[in-house]
């Protein structure tokens, strides 16, 4: 009896380890491209995620926040940040912004001529 016992708990544990491991959605150009002016946000949410950050703005709206890291062999080369300002609960405003590596990324000349 007890070896039934742990095949099912062996069962849930490796569920629950393969639950966790499956990652919510993330912020891409074609998911940009997808959210049009007009959606509901529960329309932006479905197709981008949850946003890293929500803003409040003085006009009563909200701007929504979204990042892509874009990396080359472990290192970050570009961030893209996507805006979105939501207004009575309808997407009124979209943006993406280009960024260079953060400062923490950026390396010397002899880094980057070294292997590691």
């Amino acid at each position: 009896m007890k070896r039934y016992k742990y095949k099912y708990f062996y069962f849930i544990f490796c569920f629950f380890i393969l639950s966790c491991a499956s990652g919510g959605k993330v912020m891409t150009q074609d998911n940009f491209s997808q959210v049009t002016v007009g959606m509901t946000k529960s329309e932006l949410t479905k197709i981008a995620g949850e946003p890293v950050l929500v803003r409040d703005l003085k006009s009563g709206a909200k701007q929504y926040e979204y990042i892509e890291r874009i990396t080359d062999n472990g290192r970050i080369i570009e961030v893209r940040k996507y805006l979105f300002i939501v207004k009575y609960g309808k997407v009124v405003s979209k943006k993406m912004v280009f960024e260079g590596p953060p400062l923490f990324e950026k390396r010397d000349s002899y880094e980057l001529q070294t292997s590691f």
